[in-house]
């Protein structure tokens, strides 16, 4: 009743419906914060190096993200006294840019919901609140990433095809809509490499337009008229770049690329996949080392089933069974084969690749949400949707919502960060600076390593990780440790440990995960700092511990790191 209301509300009322979905977004925005903002602070850093004339401008060429970092570059070249620093001027068009982008994104997913002519205003504005809401959106929308950029230039790629193919059966011009369909798809791989599997929605969005008569002709001709293009714009960029950069052998290129997972480790499996999806949706907190506590049986965290059952499961459940329906009624039907061929083909590449790359990061599973979100949109609308399945369907979208909301509300994050501000007070202002070591990135004090205090406080203290979980570093953690200490040291500075370190095992609540990299255990953390001398402790309890500087101290850290 309340989606028929809706929709004889606003069938023809365009205008309204493009204010419910921006207001939507701008409330979002307004009552959330963001708690991971990815590699923000490599880039910005990155960015102000270049400005300030420490690297030239072939160090802001990653291959996984060519066009940013030289965009954001451009962007924040002239200074402005407003600015403490350059990185925090840079932060600000980082940050600035991905707010646009957000907005496209909303307003993308918008109008490609209108396009389909099959999505009514009621399930449209339910759609684009679930989008909103989702936890890529939520915190990659605040952060100075290219992700958020990328899926808007997806989502738009598929409207221009989509009206492209709409003109073309009306014979009308539609040269515009191809060439925007082109520039947008190599704008999106450009902003981020993995969404050079988006080619395959893009190229079948045109089935959108006579979903019930799929067509292969559909998507050549989209093929032929987008991909050449794209291609061309793609490898040039990449051409450019190779040469700026005095690439001239393969092992080089190869470098090139590896370096662009920034150290990150292959983390390919379904178990992390089986969580990683849910969690790209869903805000889901500590559950998921609660679960990974259990299916990796930490001896140090033994979880019952009831715990891990606790701890959101139903989340899981309801999240893959209505799925499950939805995908198995709409495969079913035979007027919609167009949308769902559609579906597959970005749904699928996507899981492929975190299956065989990345599994568990959030922005991993960013490309499938226009599909995902659109067939819900139809299911919602369609008459044929059998009943439970849309209650289903409503409840999964509320649960996340509200779930979602709550997890990220304003005021709840800003009390944790002064909390954690708090905790680093004592080594602010110190002379030389300090350097904070948490065991990784459970401790929640990491978060201000990857939040933006950093490029708007120089106060503050470096927070480093003295394990990065599945990262490439791992097994130099401490010749890591040992040249960030002694250049710490060399400056004047102090080096502070976490008091953890030196537990002789984790306690439940400081969330490490024996067994989760098998390269390191926590007896490896503990016996390492068990040899350094301290001099000085702050914080209490759950506190730090400062390093010594001395001769002994820079005996045991060069001792251990040459182990490895």
């Amino acid at each position: 009743m309340l989606f028929a209301f809706l929709s004889r509300v606003y069938r023809r009322d365009t205008t309204i419906t493009m204010l419910a979905v921006t207001s939507m977004c701008v409330l979002t925005l307004l009552i959330t914060r963001s708690t991971f903002f990815g590699d923000t602070l490599l880039y910005e850093s990155n960015i102000a190096s270049y400005l300030d004339g420490r690297i030239p401008f072939a160090g802001l060429l990653d291959f996984g993200h060519l066009i940013w970092r030289p965009l954001g570059a451009l962007l924040a070249f002239h200074g402005d006294a407003a600015y403490e620093s350059t990185l925090a001027r840079v932060n600000t068009i980082l940050l600035s840019l991905n707010l646009i982008a957000s907005f496209v994104c909303v307003w993308a997913l918008w109008a490609l919901l209108r396009l389909t002519k099959k999505v009514t205003a009621g399930p449209l504005i339910l759609v684009v609140a679930a989008f909103v809401t989702t936890n890529g959106f939520v915190n990659l929308s605040r952060s100075g990433s290219s992700w958020l950029s990328g899926l808007a230039c997806v989502t738009l790629a598929c409207c221009f095809t989509l009206v492209a193919e709409r003109r073309y059966r009306a014979s009308e011009p539609a040269a515009f809509y191809w060439i925007a369909a082109m520039l947008t798809t190599a704008l999106a791989v450009l902003l981020w490499v993995p969404y050079v599997l988006t080619v395959l929605p893009i190229i079948c969005a045109g089935l959108l337009e006579r979903p019930d008569n799929p067509s292969w002709k559909t998507v050549l001709r989209a093929a032929i008229r987008v991909l050449p293009g794209a291609v061309l714009l793609v490898m040039a960029a990449y051409v450019w770049a190779i040469c700026d950069l005095h690439i001239t052998s393969t092992p080089e290129l190869l470098a090139w690329i590896r370096h662009a997972a920034h150290g990150e480790a292959r983390d390919a499996s379904i178990a992390r996949c089986f969580f990683g999806f849910p969690r790209s949706f869903f805000l889901l907190g500590d559950n998921g080392i609660v679960w990974k506590q259990f299916l990796f049986h930490d001896p140090f965290a033994r979880r019952t089933a009831l715990e891990v059952a606790a701890a959101g499961t139903w989340i899981l459940a309801l999240f893959y069974g209505t799925l499950a329906v939805a995908g198995w009624f709409f495969l079913r039907d035979r007027s919609d084969r167009g949308t769902a061929i559609w579906a597959v083909a970005g749904i699928v590449p996507t899981i492929a690749l975190a299956l065989l790359f990345e599994a568990g990061s959030v922005e991993r599973y960013l490309a499938l949400y226009p599909m995902v979100l659109v067939v819900i949109g139809i299911l919602l609308t369609s008459a044929r949707t059998p009943h439970p399945l849309r209650v289903l369907l409503v409840l999964l979208i509320l649960v996340q919502v509200s779930n979602n909301l709550y997890a990220s509300f304003r005021s709840r994050i800003d009390r944790e960060s002064a909390a954690l501000l708090q905790r680093v007070a004592p080594f602010e202002n110190v002379p030389g600076g300090a350097t904070v070591w948490v065991v990784n990135l459970n401790d929640k004090l990491s978060a201000l390593y990857d939040g933006p205090e950093y490029a708007t406080r120089s106060d503050l203290p470096q927070v480093a990780l003295l394990v990065p979980v599945m990262n490439q570093d791992v097994p130099k953690w401490k010749a890591n440790f040992a040249k960030s200490a002694e250049s710490r040291w060399a400056a004047g500075g102090e080096v502070w440990i976490s008091k953890r370190a030196w537990a002789t095992q984790p306690l439940r609540e400081w969330l490490w995960v024996e067994n989760d990299d098998p390269r390191i255990r926590w007896a490896d953390v503990h016996n390492f700092v068990i040899h350094l001398d301290t001099d000085a402790e702050a914080g209490g309890a759950d506190g730090f511990l400062r390093a010594a500087n001395t001769p002994a101290n820079r005996a045991t850290i060069i001792a251990a790191a040459s182990q490895h």
